[in-house]
């Protein structure tokens, strides 16, 4: 991507994909290592491929990557002004103080990882990487986490950037290019509503964490192409507009949010919804604020993972989970009133396991006969300690 390769713009992540994808199957790529959510980590490139690329020889104006990864190597101080093709610049654990002003030379420059750094504050200049797409781990270029990297005023003009992630920085929150595909935001704790004219038509992954004073998020509208929205550790946050307009939406993740008493309206509409995680939200709720579902609705129909946490004095799991068709995984936490599961998840036949946590009071599952139901159930996964009234025999008896 960062080489220019790939084509139309606006898919660039999922022909790239294709592209890695390829790769692999032929073996220039092995040892691949997943992340929680199933994407390649990290990989190792194949011995003999290596070797090549080490034989070739470094001549700086035609260079167009560079790679350094935890070498506590001299860079020549002629790089940046020299290697003016360079599209690929990563230099993590490097031993960097700080990023020259010269970066700004790098007009071609596409892809930026300065990671694991010392560099309290990024150059201005920064600014001047009109083609950079992906800064990756600005926010962590300082290797002690209680110290958030100073970003440059000017990533405004950054017209090309898809990929950002900001802690601690209002100011780069509400000054970014409208054509990010990711937006991560940690920790902005004087974030405290963002503006209607917050739109961004392209964006894929949105996260809103640890904004500690965020009260108010801007109404979705049908330009929105958003596949992940993640809000967590809010607490000021009453509640989240109307998600009926995010079409797309894959994933949903709302934690730690304790002034909010309901989840999203148009949730019941999403007919491309697969994972949902709420709570805990406020903990004077009583009962479930699970919207109005039946089975003629587009989520009942494409949900495959569910997880409620904390909820302390709701005493029942919502009817509307029996509408779930396609559910396959279950995941109930920290409902400590609760003290009997439905017979009716045998019902859902898609259904394969069913995760347990922090349930205190529960005594009763249901009937191994019901859950025969559930063609496809391989059992209830249960932590020891995590449901200490239940007995043995009921655990050993269901898995």
């Amino acid at each position: 991507m960062a080489q220019g390769f790939l084509q139309p713009y606006d898919r660039m992540e999922e022909i790239g994909n294709e592209y890695f994808n390829i790769l692999v199957n032929n073996s220039f790529f092995q040892d691949l290592v997943l992340d929680k959510e199933g994407k390649v980590a990290r990989c190792k490139m194949h011995d003999i491929v290596h070797a090549l690329a080490k034989a070739l020889p470094l001549k700086l104006k035609k260079l167009r990557s560079l790679i350094s990864d935890s070498l506590r190597i001299r860079i020549p101080k002629n790089l940046l002004t020299s290697a003016n093709c360079l599209r690929v610049l990563i230099l993590v654990d490097a031993g960097l103080s700080e990023l020259p002003n010269s970066i700004g030379c790098l007009k071609h420059l596409r892809y930026l990882d300065i990671s694991e750094n010392d560099i309290l504050k990024l150059p201005p200049t920064l600014g001047e990487l009109y083609n950079l797409q992906t800064p990756r781990h600005l926010e962590s270029c300082f290797r002690y986490l209680s110290t958030y990297t100073i970003l440059p005023k000017q990533l405004y003009k950054l017209v090309k950037l898809r990929h950002i992630c900001i802690n601690n920085e209002v100011y780069a929150v509400l000054h970014l290019p409208c054509n990010l595909v990711e937006m991560k935001i940690y920790y902005c704790y004087n974030l405290k509503e963002l503006p209607a004219s917050f739109v961004f038509p392209f964006l894929k992954i949105l996260v809103f964490w640890g904004c500690n004073n965020l009260t108010y998020l801007p109404v979705f509208d049908s330009r929105n192409s958003l596949e992940t929205l993640q809000v967590g550790r809010c607490p000021l946050l009453e509640g989240i507009p109307n998600i009926e307009p995010l079409t797309n939406l894959c994933r949903l993740e709302i934690h730690n949010c304790m002034r909010m008493t309901n989840v999203p309206q148009g949730l019941a509409s999403l007919c491309n919804l697969t994972e949902l995680e709420i709570g805990p939200l406020c903990q004077d709720l009583d009962f479930f604020p699970f919207p109005e579902v039946t089975g003629s609705c587009a989520v009942a129909k494409s949900l495959q993972s569910l997880c409620f946490i904390g909820w302390p004095k709701v005493g029942n799991l919502p009817d509307e989970l029996q509408h779930f068709t396609q559910l396959q995984r279950l995941t109930i936490s920290h409902f400590a009133r609760v003290k009997f599961l439905p017979n009716w998840l045998g019902n859902l036949t898609c259904l394969r396991t069913i995760v347990l946590e922090g349930m205190e009071n529960l005594i009763w599952l249901p009937s191994k006969n019901m859950m025969q139901k559930a063609t496809k159930f391989v059992g209830f996964s249960i932590k020891p300690y995590q449901c200490p009234k239940l007995k043995e025999e009921w655990i050993s008896g269901h898995n």
